[in-house]
């Protein structure tokens, strides 16, 4: 099995910007949810970040956690 790349999200947000006025934004989310999608990374659209996990909790659980959130999108404000 081929080794799992990374998701770079970043060009597909800077071919398809989200306008200041907000006036693209059904097409802008349309076209981020078919991205998503493709890279199979829609689930985070869906549900929310899960509570962190608790500080005694097994690696297994704290491994799915950092998953979850290296997964989320990340947008720079």
């Amino acid at each position: 099995m081929a080794p799992k790349s990374p998701f770079n999200l970043g060009p597909m947000i800077e071919k398809d910007k989200l306008a200041a006025k907000g006036n693209n934004y059904a097409e802008w989310f349309r076209t981020l949810g078919l991205d998503l999608r493709v890279a199979k990374k829609d689930s985070v659209l869906k549900a929310a970040l899960p509570a962190a996990p608790a500080a005694d909790a097994t690696e297994d659980a704290k491994n799915v956690y950092a998953s979850k959130v290296n997964d989320t999108p990340q947008f720079n404000a």
